[in-house]
């Protein structure tokens, strides 16, 4: 029998509740949601030659792998040196405030995480949306990170 195997922090209950949500998601609710992605600052349409797609798909792919490289091998100073590359060319890319963010809570620099999570969210970024990527809710970083959150942290991250 093959044996699954899930990225960090997943488990076969947590695909399960994915697999359900999407199942028993209305039609409005996946139209909806599909709108979403289309205003999502982290996905764009652009037009471009064919022959540069494949270059590009490649670059895109390389960059995926180095976040998870980052992230098996909790690789958390590169991930830092990363983003603030990405900020440093091109300072409007404020979802990457939210994300330095949430590695400095990994980091338990709180002040910090604040500091970066309130200029993403000032600057429109739906930081809850970002920070479901990688967690649940609060309750389920500090269960995967054995920390609790400063409750000022924890009820900026929280789903209203």
């Amino acid at each position: 029998m093959k044996q699954n195997k899930f990225p960090p922090g997943w488990d076969e209950e947590r695909v399960q509740r994915v697999i359900d949500y999407y199942e028993n998601q209305t039609e409005d609710e996946a139209v909806a949601e599909d709108e979403e992605a289309f205003r999502n600052e982290f996905i764009t349409k652009v037009e471009m030659p064919m022959e540069l797609v494949s270059a590009v798909r490649e670059l895109v792919s390389k960059r995926k792998q180095r976040c998870f490289d980052y992230d098996e091998k909790n690789d958390i100073e590169n991930a830092i040196k990363d983003h603030r590359t990405a900020i440093q060319l091109k300072p409007d890319l404020t979802a990457a405030y939210a994300t330095l963010g949430i590695i400095r809570l990994l980091q338990q620099k709180w002040s910090e995480a604040k500091i970066d999570l309130t200029v993403a969210n000032d600057s429109g970024v739906d930081i809850i949306a970002i920070y479901n990527l990688f967690y649940d809710d609060v309750e389920d970083f500090e269960k995967q990170n054995n920390v609790q959150l400063p409750k000022d942290l924890a009820v900026m991250l929280n789903k209203q």
